[in-house]
């Protein structure tokens, strides 16, 4: 076989191996490229989700202040007991959609925004039942009790909801990676 011959196939050949290279290499460079933009995307649709579910906790959470801060006026000022400024019914429905919220933050969000959330529920529930109104899984305290807590509640002696919605605002901001 001429030398020429050689060179021609081991050109043809160098050339094939290199173009191969280049169009892994290409390839390889462009899996990257979509894996990273898939990878933004994915984190910008958990944020949005997250914001949405923060805000609706946030909603629920005032929603279901305000009831108790209504209930408390309203023990506190004495009106029998008979006379319910706000239904059961009302409250137990803010408790059960908090409740939902509290299961899709478990799903998708931290173990410490979690337990953040589930604080938040806890003392919610415990001012519901010290406040003479069962809850989806206690009954309420004895009406004398519930005119105590009321006054307790309204003198600002009860700071415990406070400090635990604090602490989930908290939690949240450090969920979305915003520093306090």
């Amino acid at each position: 076989m001429d030398s020429s011959a050689v060179a021609a196939l081991l050109g043809a050949l160098i050339g094939g191996v290199a173009t191969t290279i280049a169009a892994w290499l290409t390839q390889r460079g462009q899996l990257r490229r979509d894996a990273v933009e898939r990878a933004r995307a994915e984190a910008g649709r958990w944020t949005d989700d997250r914001r949405r579910i923060f805000r609706e906790i946030h909603d629920t959470a005032d929603e279901w202040a305000f009831l108790l801060r209504t209930v408390a006026s309203h023990l506190r000022t004495g009106i029998p007991a008979g006379d319910q400024a706000v239904p059961d019914e009302a409250l137990r429905e803010v408790e059960r959609r908090y409740h939902g919220l509290t299961f899709e933050v478990g799903m998708l969000c931290s173990r410490p925004l979690a337990d953040a959330v589930e604080r938040v529920e806890d003392e919610f529930h415990r001012l519901t039942v010290e406040f003479g109104r069962p809850t989806q899984y206690e009954p309420g305290a004895a009406p004398d009790a519930a005119r105590a807590a009321s006054r307790r509640y309204v003198d600002g002696e009860r700071p415990e909801l406070r400090e635990a919605r604090i602490d989930l605002l908290r939690s949240m901001r450090r969920e979305l990676g915003l520093v306090d």
